[in-house]
């Protein structure tokens, strides 16, 4: 979810959906029949109806590794890195921390 947060235009193109249906609709789906949904989620964390609908068409419906890499593509450099989520910062700085001594060279 938080890709589709980040980089909205290029997930919601891949997802082609523009009007979803009310968010209660996909819950089950995306949270699991025993999942706690958006109550989970502190308010200004929660997905919308939106997100909920394209995170179901990109990652319940189609697959996974597809979606990343239709949606990845439209993303330029400079982008991607500008808002890349905070997670992913760290897990890529701690890869650069730990690769450091076999690398020549920066990426």
């Amino acid at each position: 979810m938080m890709m589709i947060k980040s980089y909205p235009d290029s997930y919601g193109k891949v997802a082609s959906i523009d009007t979803p249906d009310d968010a209660d609709s996909y819950k089950k789906s995306v949270f699991g029949k025993d999942g706690s949904g958006l109550d989970a989620y502190q308010a200004a964390d929660r997905f919308s109806a939106l997100e909920l609908a394209q995170y179901d068409a990109l990652f319940k419906s189609n697959s996974k590794p597809v979606s990343h890499v239709e949606a990845l593509s439209n993303i330029s450099s400079d982008k991607m890195k500008a808002d890349c989520p905070e997670p992913l910062v760290a897990m890529f700085g701690r890869c650069q921390d730990l690769l450091s001594p076999y690398i020549r060279g920066d990426f």
